[in-house]
């Protein structure tokens, strides 16, 4: 998913329901929703080595290009 679609979604949600403005954002630990914990982080831009599944955050990115949005 493209950040932007990430972010149309969520201004829709909130459009609709402005009630969630107010709640807590939390996310899956896993993809099969075993767990669930808060989300602590602002979104960081980043590198994400999609081979690795590494993310780099800006202080650590080096050379390489920012290329994945870390949300959490």
């Amino acid at each position: 998913m493209k950040f932007k679609d990430y972010a149309e979604a969520l201004n829709a949600l909130l459009k609709t329901n402005p009630e969630v403005g107010e709640f807590d954002a939390v996310y899956a630990v896993d993809e099969s929703g075993n767990e669930f914990k808060p989300v602590c982080f602002h979104p960081t831009p980043g590198n994400f080595d999609a081979e690795s599944r590494g993310f780099l955050s800006p202080d650590e990115i080096g050379d390489k290009k920012p290329n994945a949005v870390c949300v959490n």
